[in-house]
């Protein structure tokens, strides 16, 4: 058998360690170095599972604190700019939790203000239009569909679950690392 069908032999979960000693003739000491180079495969993926969660943890983190820089000081500044009063635009608690999940991945908040600006912006055109009709300008909601038709599409979410992926490449380089004890056996 070739060193990458050994390899992937040792890489498949139903492939037991007590099976390579049926099949391949190793020693005591090349056996030992081949379970620990299985044991390091566990080990990465538990690792990965581990800075998984840690992402996790700090993406949900860094909404919060963008929820609190838009809630506290970008909306107040661009009510400002475009002229507007804060009893005359509301955005929910809900909404802005919205922009700030599906619209705003990056780090920074730059990206969340123009969002927000284009969102007031058609806010300010409303409550103009209103006003050129005679009508008294009404407290505007902007609520998510209001987000949705004028923002677009949000951003895609990427699951969580493509650290599948990132996993599958370290078991693969956990595999070449196997392939070259075995080829030095």
């Amino acid at each position: 058998m070739s060193q990458l069908g050994i390899a992937k032999r040792l890489g498949d979960p139903e492939f037991s360690p007590d099976r390579i000693a049926e099949e391949f003739e190793f020693t005591y000491e090349e056996k030992l170095e081949i379970l620990e180079a299985l044991s390091f495969s566990v080990r990465l993926t538990k690792m990965i599972s581990i800075m998984e969660k840690i992402l996790q943890e700090h993406n949900m983190n860094l909404q919060e604190e963008k929820y609190h820089i838009a809630k506290d000081f970008i909306i107040p500044k661009l009510l400002k700019d475009h002229g507007l009063e804060a009893e005359s635009v509301m955005i929910p608690e809900e909404t802005l939790r919205f922009v700030v999940s599906a619209y705003s991945r990056e780090a920074g908040v730059r990206t969340l203000e123009r969002k927000i600006a284009a969102l007031l912006r058609d806010a300010a055109l409303k409550i103009a239009a209103m006003t050129a009709d005679g009508s008294a300008p009404l407290d505007l909601l902007i609520d998510i569909e209001t987000v949705k038709a004028v923002l677009g599409d949000a951003l895609e979410i990427i699951p969580v679950d493509h650290m599948a992926e990132v996993i599958d490449f370290a078991f693969n380089g956990a595999i070449n690392e196997i392939a070259s004890l075995v080829s030095k056996l």
